[in-house]
């Protein structure tokens, strides 16, 4: 299984504990969280996805913020809601989430964007321009001429000879 299956998986789990088959009883399924954290953290973010600007309040998940492999605890102040389309966001990498030394939620893009901000210009980008983007750009140079032409020739007056 993917690592990062396994991370997400770990991040807002309910452990079933061993489903080998070998006839032990199998234990009751128990959250990672402990139910009342849970419970506190929803209620605080009531009961809805932290993002800024999203409103999900459907399967809402709770994640950490400094995620359990580093050592991060199940506390109010490392748990934050989240709907599952952000959830998976953070686990891939798109969305990243912080707290500032005020201890509030900083959300922000992979390139280190505040979230919600528009993105930079391609020009402004650490990405290297390359051959291919450049002749991408004459060619919308040209295009935009050529369109600008066919312009100008369609309003011009129509002479008969």
């Amino acid at each position: 299984m993917p690592a990062t299956v396994v991370e997400r998986a770990r991040c807002d789990a309910r452990e079933l504990g061993r489903v080998d088959g070998d006839g032990l009883a199998v234990a009751k399924p128990t959250q990672t969280i402990p139910a009342r954290v849970r419970a506190a953290v929803v209620a605080r973010d009531h009961g809805r996805c932290r993002v800024p600007g999203c409103r999900a309040s459907r399967w809402v998940e709770v994640h950490h913020v400094r995620p359990r492999a580093q050592g991060g605890p199940h506390t109010m102040a490392n748990l934050v809601s989240l709907c599952g389309g952000h959830h998976d966001a953070v686990h891939a990498g798109r969305l990243k989430i912080t707290r500032s030394a005020s201890g509030e939620v900083v959300f922000t893009h992979a390139d280190g964007r505040p979230y919600g901000a528009p993105p930079r210009p391609r020009d402004e980008r650490d990405e290297p321009v390359t051959a291919a983007v450049r002749v991408d750009r004459t060619d919308a140079a040209q295009a935009e001429l050529s369109l600008a032409r066919r312009i100008e020739r369609s309003m011009r007056p129509v002479t008969r000879r």
